[in-house]
């Protein structure tokens, strides 16, 4: 029996937007998105508190373990960022659902899913300044998010780090307090800044920081976008070294060289070239992802306020996390659902699917809503057996993932072919004995049917017939008389 190939993308991207401060205002009211809602926003929230909540704690665990391992002080969790985080992720998850025309929508350069517009039900203030206003919070403060959010707060912080903007956003020497708040695929980190100092560290930081291992490789649609002549490509972790705010850094050689000894191309990025930048900041952006398992050398030489200063340190990309989980031979029963786990780094994945009985429509293979889980529906029609192969394909993964479903014959249910058979010996009133040999493996079946005067003979016959199909096939059932 031929297979039915069937392919679905599933893009998940590295989405986003430039961090914005609460200085900058709008000039007009982002577009409208018309999606009618159910719950109320309170109940939306109230569902959505528990989730948020432990993906808040992931989140800000890894952005500490980043800064502590940069020389950096760590962040506290602060409530009244945290419920603006989470009204404004609610708000972004209703007004940006399928909405481009919101997505899309800039203000001086500083794209308007950052801002709010009235009157609208799930309104929480206009500006980043009035919605921690709103919550009762009186001093500095800056927002990062994303649209299309990783499995968990942690991998929110991996993505954040792994661009340009994003990450000189979080990593800001004067923030001590953060909140973060995720409804639906909406994630949204709001930093603070209540002390009267900031970190001053002896000498600038880098990132990623001396022998660490990190997961990110590259990054890929930041808005807006650092090389904007590669706007369509995927670009590489960028290396970086951070100042105090009042330092102005003036580098002349920033290099990044792989394991192989070869230096990897790239460009860098300062105040200089790059006004949304610090003067405190430098950035070494490559042409394209890192290698997962591969071992780097950065070095940089710089004046740090006019004085001279050199800087050589190595770090290690993980190894390549792309994982589904059941993998090999699941069992499955008619109309059940199946779900798939998948584990990967960034980048779209693609799923293809091979059928053998009922076809599955694209639409039956769905996301979740965290992005990575999978489901597979299985047709009410599989009752006389099914199989489906299906291959995971990371866009930037070299080894695809397989796994297979198979659906065996419920009891006392056969294949319209087969009964067709049947009745078709029923037919040949010349005959005295009739038989009819099939085999049936799980998702496939091969039979053959034969009609005679000698019983015995007829039935070799038929088995013979039967057992050729299934060598053919592949079949490791016996054949069996109907």
């Amino acid at each position: 029996m031929k297979l039915s190939p069937i392919k679905a993308i599933v893009w998940v991207f590295m989405g986003g937007c430039i961090p914005v401060h609460v200085g900058a205002q709008p000039l007009a009211n982002p577009p409208v998105n018309r999606l009618a809602q159910t719950q109320t926003p309170a109940q939306r929230i109230e569902a959505a508190q528990q989730k948020s909540s432990v993906e808040a704690d992931s989140a800000l665990a890894q952005l500490n373990a980043y800064r502590q391992a940069m020389g950096l002080s760590v962040l506290v969790k602060n409530s009244p960022l945290t419920a603006a985080a989470l009204r404004h992720s609610l708000y972004r998850s209703v007004i940006l659902a399928g909405n481009k025309e919101a997505e899309n929508f800039d203000v001086d350069g500083t794209p308007g899913s950052h801002f709010q517009m009235t009157p609208n039900p799930y309104f929480s203030g206009k500006t980043l300044k009035d919605r921690v206003a709103q919550e009762g919070y009186k001093f500095n403060t800056t927002e990062v998010s994303t649209s299309g959010s990783r499995k968990s707060g942690a991998e929110f912080i991996n993505q954040m780090m792994a661009s340009v903007y994003h990450r000189s956003g979080v990593l800001g020497f004067q923030w001590d307090e953060a909140g973060f708040g995720v409804i639906d695929k909406e994630p949204v980190m709001v930093l603070g800044a209540s002390r009267k100092t900031a970190d001053i560290p002896a000498q600038p930081v880098v990132f990623p920081p001396p022998e660490s291992v990190v997961e990110p490789i590259g990054f890929k649609n930041e808005r807006p976008d650092p090389l904007p002549d590669r706007a369509a490509q995927w670009k590489g972790l960028p290396i970086s070294v951070h100042a105090a705010k009042e330092q102005v850094l003036d580098v002349r050689k920033f290099e990044l060289v792989n394991e192989a000894g070869q230096v990897v191309p790239g460009r860098l990025l300062t105040h200089g070239n790059d006004k949304r930048l610090g003067k405190n900041e430098a950035y070494l952006v490559p042409y394209a992802p890192l290698n997962f398992g591969q071992k780097y050398q950065a070095s940089i030489s710089l004046l740090v306020a006019g004085k001279p200063h050199d800087m050589g340190w190595g770090f290690r990309v993980a190894s390549d996390p792309f994982n589904v989980k059941p993998t090999d031979v699941v069992v499955a029963k008619p109309d059940e659902a199946i779900v798939f786990n998948v584990r990967k780094n960034m980048g779209s994945l693609s799923v293809s699917m091979e059928s053998s009985g009922q076809k599955i429509n694209d639409g039956a293979l769905v996301p979740e809503q965290d992005g990575f889980d999978y489901a597979i529906k299985i047709p009410k029609a599989c009752d006389t057996g099914c199989s489906y192969n299906l291959k995971f394909s990371g866009e930037l993964n070299a080894k695809a993932m397989v796994s297979r479903i198979e659906v065996p014959r419920q009891s006392g249910k056969f294949p319209a072919g087969l009964l067709n058979s049947v009745e078709d010996l029923n037919k040949n009133a010349s005959a005295r004995h009739k038989a009819l040999a099939y085999s049936q493996q799980l998702g496939k079946w091969v039979w053959t049917s034969v009609a005679g005067s000698n019983k015995k003979s007829v039935e070799d016959s038929a088995l013979a017939g039967c057992r050729q199909m299934a060598l053919k096939e592949g079949l490791a059932e016996p054949c069996l008389i109907y």
